[in-house]
């Protein structure tokens, strides 16, 4: 997603039926969104200028980034928020981070050249996520909240 959509304009979230009914829209500006477990919370990635923010639930802001945030996902605990923290705008190139509900962030990586996906942990314990360094194919790694270091899985994911 480039910003404020390939359109031009902003980014809208919504919802329908998997019936094919018309989409209902919830909320403007929003780029990146996952419920939490039990569907009573939504956190956004919100586009702005400049930069973004990271709301749980949408409206409280938790983060801010100065180009962009992607792979929004709140851990099946509801506690945290994990999300990749992009430094140039329409690149890939990128931190894995987590924020509590305090707003207390934690950066859990290092840069990577290329870092795509996220996914926490069935128990919560680990955030999985695929990622590459500067000419190397992306595989899929894991990293320990807060802090760690993140190791890799030795699977490679197919790089689009």
């Amino acid at each position: 997603m480039t910003r404020f959509g390939m359109s031009g304009t902003l980014p809208r979230l919504a919802v329908g039926s998997l019936r094919g009914t018309t989409p209902r829209d919830v909320e403007s500006g929003v780029s990146a969104a996952d419920w939490s477990r039990d569907g009573a919370t939504l956190a956004v990635a919100r586009e702005t200028l400049p930069g973004a923010t990271l709301e749980h639930p949408s409206g409280n802001v938790l983060a801010r980034s100065t180009a962009y945030i992607s792979a929004v996902r709140v851990s099946p605990s509801g506690d945290r928020i994990a999300f990749v923290e992009h430094d140039i705008d329409g690149n890939s190139r990128g931190a894995v981070a987590v924020v509590d509900g305090k707003g207390r962030r934690t950066v859990l990586t290092p840069e990577y050249f290329d870092v795509n996906g996220l996914a926490w942990s069935p128990a919560g314990d680990e955030v999985w996520f695929t990622a590459a360094t500067k000419g190397s194919p992306r595989s899929i790694r894991a990293v320990t909240p807060p802090g760690g270091s993140a190791r890799s899985t030795g699977k490679r994911a197919t790089s689009s």
